[in-house]
């Protein structure tokens, strides 16, 4: 590498900071529209049988901020905390302009973040990113703007820092999967509406004081003919979830009422307990699935 003056570790670490806070700061550009969708969906109360989503709607967008994040170095070695601090990264062999797919595998080490500053206190030069991408960070010389961009090196970094990014996700998708193999799916047509009544009359009729009952019926499941799929949403007029034992007690009247009508074994589903308020919404839910005994 060429000789240069001495980098400081106090305008290294400020570059690093600064960079940390402006970066993420765009990820969550791309981030918040799946965050927000989230936040909205565990306010929203459905008969559907739920799937995992552990991913979100917007994952995958989401997941751009991140590859972002990755890149924020390959326009002429510079992000933008190193524009503001006057600092640019370089091939550490050649001394020329780190070309953007380095720049990218040096970030690759940004999962350990804490690490890479305590590297940086050791040497400000180079981080443990930059001897894995053979790159060194110095300060800015005028000579080195005049490198031409390659279109090509840019685009491929990006592919590389949004397939890293895919990478990371895998074992929460592996898993995503592996819950989804197991959620019941009904037989639209088997909707039975007058079960439907009877059990909510049922309800009300015993607990319409404490209560107001929701309830979908559908007379077979696709994996099993056999089985009825049952849901039913209560809307407490009180609070009886904050209390364990008020809770027990509702849960299991409940579960009496809804055993009295359809034996255990001749159905699976859930009993989900909402109370709302102008303030929160608190809910259990209680998963009936007798394949599992």
């Amino acid at each position: 590498m060429n000789s240069t003056k001495k980098l400081s570790i106090g305008k290294r670490l400020g570059a690093m900071l600064l960079d940390h806070f402006v970066m993420k700061i765009i990820a969550m550009v791309f981030l918040i529209p799946g965050i927000a969708l989230s936040f909205i969906d565990a306010f929203e109360v459905s008969h559907e049988p739920t799937s995992a989503n552990l991913l979100g709607d917007f994952s995958y967008i989401g997941l751009f901020g991140i590859a972002i994040y990755l890149c924020k170095d390959c326009i002429r070695g510079r992000s933008i905390a190193k524009r503001a601090l006057k600092l640019q990264i370089i091939n550490y062999t050649s001394g020329s302009i780190a070309s953007p797919i380095r720049c990218v595998v040096r970030n690759l080490t940004i999962a350990i973040w804490p690490i890479e500053v305590l590297f940086t206190l050791i040497n400000p030069e180079r981080r443990l990113g930059d001897y894995l991408a053979g790159t060194a960070v110095i300060n800015f010389k005028e000579s080195n703007t005049r490198e031409n961009l390659n279109a090509l090196h840019l685009g491929l970094s990006f592919v590389i820092a949004y397939g890293f990014t895919l990478l990371l996700i895998l074992p929460l998708q592996s898993l995503q999967t592996k819950m989804n193999n197991n959620t019941v799916s009904v037989n639209e047509s088997s909707i039975n509406n007058q079960d439907n009544g009877e059990l909510e009359k049922l309800f009300i009729e015993s607990l319409g004081m404490y209560l107001e009952p929701d309830v979908l019926i559908y007379d077979s499941i696709k994996s099993d003919e056999d089985l009825k799929y049952i849901s039913v949403i209560l809307n407490l007029k009180e609070n009886y979830l904050e209390n364990d034992n008020d809770y027990e007690i509702l849960k299991s009247e409940v579960e009496s009422l809804l055993l009295s009508k359809f034996p255990k074994g001749t159905f699976i589903g859930k009993i989900k307990f909402v109370y709302k308020s102008e303030r929160k919404m608190a809910t259990r839910t209680l998963n009936l699935d007798w394949r599992k005994d």
